[in-house]
């Protein structure tokens, strides 16, 4: 026989499985934003490295550190 307090607290566990799902799909859809913000940034910078803009220019326009820019510069130039 189920009791009120067991059938309560297979509601409760319910309840806090659904809740933990919607976090998951809330973090990742963040987490997904942030990666597409990144590579758009990292994008512009490529873009602007091709232009003849230096590093230092770079980084300062688009708020990247600069060892960042001067790395993606260095790719650039391999790929190139």
């Amino acid at each position: 026989m189920v009791t009120y307090v067991q059938r309560e607290i297979r509601k409760i566990r319910k309840e806090g499985r659904l809740e933990g799902r919607e976090e998951g799909r809330q973090e990742g859809r963040m987490e997904g934003r942030q990666e597409g913000r990144r590579e758009a940034m990292l994008e512009s910078a490529r873009k602007m490295l091709s232009r003849g803009f230096d590093a230092a220019q770079v980084a300062d326009v688009l708020d990247l550190p600069l060892e960042q820019v001067r790395a993606l510069a260095e790719s650039e130039g391999e790929k190139g």
